[in-house]
């Protein structure tokens, strides 16, 4: 997820989005998000096709 919002949003932000779902503290999801972009990122590949997938369900949804 940090992947596909990272182009859009800055680290602040992400962190503010994400850690609302679990409830999580926002400095302690924002280290985390500096954590996961060093260590698993996917190939720019990867992310085009989940935001390719996400647009699929958005407009068959319409």
């Amino acid at each position: 997820m940090n992947s596909l919002l990272y182009e859009q949003m800055s680290d602040r932000n992400i962190s503010e989005v994400i850690s609302r779902i679990p409830g999580k503290d926002s400095m302690i999801t924002f280290n985390d998000i500096h954590k996961s972009l060093n260590v698993n990122q996917p190939s720019v590949e990867e992310i085009r096709n989940i935001q390719c997938s996400i647009l699929y369900v958005e407009l068959s949804a319409q």
